[in-house]
């Protein structure tokens, strides 16, 4: 309603200063390629909650514009603190004069992915349903995206509090987030903390910050061969660069041709200057066939000669070797591979550079694929108004109506002024590749903690291959860190409370279940067996993969699931960001939970319904008995691990609910109700006539019921078909009646 609510603290004689915790969105939802620190300067005071806001925050359609008035733009801290609050409707004046107290930034900081400036409030956690990745962002880790937001931020405040009037507008601010736990021990010690995985896209700058960038490596190099500051231009190479080391006497071309097989850029010489040209540009011009001079006098007009390498002088494996910071800076592999291929040769690239295992199986995967790509050259000639080409530029050129994009690697002035050009071809995906990389060996030795196990006990219908005869009791175990190698369930009658001889071993496993959280509520379903195409599910898994199937497997049984307490079973798996998924061609209320359909939320547990849940055998005398469960981490000890209790009700040997329950009438209106029952085991129709008797016998009891209340109970059925006669209709309700209710157990 506009008024200053906060202002009686602000303006309270014992606060000094107005604290923020300033996670504004500052770039418009940009990709991380176009978001540089001049646009995040800019943006500090431009677009969102500045000139505009949105009126639905979560579809972002209803752009709307402050019409330049600046009272309710709230990332306009300055016009907020710089003017004098009075609150609307005769509320008065607050107290609050222009510039009374400072504000602080108590919090500043973005998370290290793309895309971070465009909204760093946001963090990636799987196991929160408060999980995101900024608007933009395609999920990647990019500690240079952090590093340039800081910058640009920092560099922001500080200029702006050096203008005339403004320098106590932020004179202080504090960057999220610096962990006290000991840089590199955490996050290197992934099994000692169990949030070490966050480290990487996380707000934390402990490791982030500190290393040099690649432009001011090479600058140190070339100094060191005599050039001066004038004679190069590293400005475009910002990539963060962990360690290098010479360990030898190389010259200075050696070391740059190996950082330039690391980290993929040009040296060119332009205007008299050594120039350095980062890889994966984008095409700067398209030149036509037209544009292009003959490159030969014969009666056809060839305008550029294109050579493609054969396929057998081609890599299929790219091995790159690496100093590792996670295995104590030992070194490590990491490789990629074409695997439908006929080529055979191999490249060994051996870098003593620090990298991250994520970094170094991209330099595998770019090298490898850009070896493919480049296995296309052209040649070809221009007239002078392309003179400016230089090698590394990146251009398009149409041959026969096809369009070609390279980077140019020579360029020849010729003594008519015209150019001589050689170029690779080139596409810049290939310098965007983002696939997980294999493990490596983990640094150790300083402690060791052993990761505690998350136990799911279930109580389910029966499974397809269940015999029926038994209770079965499932359960569902899950690793909560690194370094988990198994765990074993044992079991106490009384709680432990005859000490802890009282518990006794049930089972162990090896196998981790694949467990998640609903990220979106799983909206209500009456359609029956037929899938559902209308809804979709999003979970995040705290372990595992998910995949998709055929339609043959989806009938079959296969991707089975518990969401919360009803059984899905999910036909596609797409996947979204690191183990998040959106699941879709649905099949819900399998074996007999259809009474579960409904009542879902944001939250629900998902655990998948695979073999490696734990069976556990149930005899009838425990059924409805609380009993005490440990989930005990294999190297753990039976006393520090949690108890869990649980009551099995035996719902595996619970007959599933008949089906098609319909009524008719005769002339006298007897009704006669029959339904079809269903089997919990041996369901599969092979003989299409009828599936087997599941139970030991067939009995039915009917419930007529007049609103809540049961008014008659037909009991002692033993087929699937009970009469409601007139005379019992009239006894029942004074009349044979036109509709009735009944329940068929």
């Amino acid at each position: 309603g506009g008024w200053y609510n906060m202002d009686p603290l602000w303006t309270d004689t014992n606060i000094d200063f107005v604290g923020i915790d300033a996670y504004f969105p500052i770039t418009p939802d940009l990709p991380q390629s176009e978001i540089t620190e001049a646009k995040i300067r800019e943006y500090w005071e431009k677009g969102e909650g500045w000139d505009y806001f949105y009126t639905d925050p979560e579809a972002r359609t209803g752009l709307t514009s402050y019409g330049g008035d600046p009272t309710y733009a709230w990332k306009n801290v300055e016009n907020w603190w710089n003017s004098s609050h009075t609150n609307p409707g005769g509320g008065g004046a607050t107290g609050w004069t222009a510039k009374l107290k400072p504000l602080w930034f108590t919090e500043f900081g973005f998370p290290s992915v793309d895309a971070c400036a465009n909204q760093p409030n946001v963090f990636y956690d799987p196991r929160s349903i408060e999980s995101f990745f900024p608007r933009g962002s395609r999920g990647r880790i990019d500690f240079q995206a952090q590093r340039d937001a800081l910058n640009a931020t920092e560099d922001f405040l500080t200029a702006r509090n050096a203008q005339t009037g403004k320098a106590n507008l932020v004179p202080r601010r504090f960057v999220w987030t610096w962990d006290a736990r000991p840089y590199p021990f955490y996050p290197d010690l992934s099994n000692v903390w169990a949030d070490t995985n966050l480290w990487a896209t996380g707000h934390w700058i402990n490791g982030k910050l500190g290393g040099s960038v690649l432009g001011a490596i090479i600058a140190e190099l070339l100094e060191q061969a005599g050039l001066s500051p004038t004679d190069y231009d590293v400005s475009a190479l910002t990539q963060t660069v962990e360690g290098f080391i010479i360990d030898n006497q190389p010259t200075a071309r050696e070391s740059l041709e190996l950082l330039q097989l690391a980290f993929f850029f040009d040296m060119t010489e332009s205007s008299g200057l050594l120039k350095f040209v980062r890889r994966g540009q984008a095409s700067l011009l398209t030149i036509a066939e037209d544009k292009m001079l003959p490159s030969s006098t014969g009666p056809v007009r060839v305008t550029a000669e294109i050579t493609r390498a054969q396929e057998l002088d081609l890599p299929n494996l790219v091995t790159v070797s690496y100093l590792s910071r996670t295995s104590d800076y030992q070194p490590a592999t990491q490789f990629s591979q074409r695997q439908t291929v006929l080529a055979q040769d191999q490249i060994n690239l051996s870098f003593p550079i620090v990298m991250g295992d994520q970094y170094a199986k991209q330099v595998a995967d770019i090298s490898l694929y850009t070896a493919w790509v480049a296995r296309m050259s052209f040649a070809f000639r221009l007239p002078p108004q392309y003179a400016a080409l230089e090698p590394a530029d990146v251009i398009t050129i149409t041959v026969n109506g096809v369009d070609y994009t390279q980077r140019i690697t020579t360029a020849t002035m010729e003594p008519n002024a015209t150019q001589a050009i050689g170029g690779v071809a080139e596409n810049v995906a290939t310098y965007d590749f983002y696939t997980p990389p294999g493990e490596s060996t983990k640094g150790g030795g300083q402690g060791f903690l052993i990761p505690e196990s998350a136990l799911d006990l279930l109580d389910l219908p029966p499974l397809p291959a269940d015999t029926g005869s038994d209770g079965v009791m499932r359960a569902a175990i899950s690793a909560l860190g690194d370094g988990w190698e198994g765990a074993v369930i044992y079991r106490s009658l009384d709680g432990g409370e005859s000490g802890g001889n009282s518990f006794s071993q049930l089972a162990s496993t090896t196998a981790k279940a694949i467990k998640g959280v609903a990220i979106n509520e799983l909206e209500d379903w009456t359609g029956g067996n037929v899938t559902d195409t209308a809804n979709t599910l999003e979970v995040a898994l705290l372990n595992g993969t998910l995949a998709s199937i055929t339609d043959l497997a989806l009938l079959n049984g296969a991707n089975a699931a518990l969401v919360g307490d009803e059984i899905i079973q999910f036909k596609t798996a797409t996947l979204l960001s690191t183990r998040r998924y959106l699941l879709s061609g649905l099949l819900r209320g399998r074996l007999g939970t259809e009474h579960e359909t409904g009542g879902h939320a944001a939250g629900d547990t998902f655990i998948l319904l695979d073999s490696a849940l734990l069976e556990i055998g149930m005899p009838p005398a425990s059924f409805g008995l609380t009993r005490h469960y440990k989930a005990v981490t294999v190297g753990a000890l039976l006393a520090d691990t949690d108890e869990t209790p649980f009551a099995y009700t035996g719902r595996t040997l619970r007959p599933f609910s008949p089906v098609r329950i319909e009524g008719v009438r005769d002339g006298s209106d007897n009704l006669t109700i029959t339904w079809v029952r269903r089997t919990r085991i041996s369901g599969e129709w092979r003989d299409g006539v009828d599936v087997p008797l599941g139970e030991e016998s067939e009995r039915y009891e009917v419930d007529i019921m007049d609103g809540a209340d049961v008014v008659r109970t037909i009991s002692g059925l033993t087929s699937a078909t009970a009469a409601y006669s007139a005379a019992d209709q009239t006894t029942d309700f004074g009349t044979p009646q036109s509709s009735v209710t009944v329940r068929v157990y």
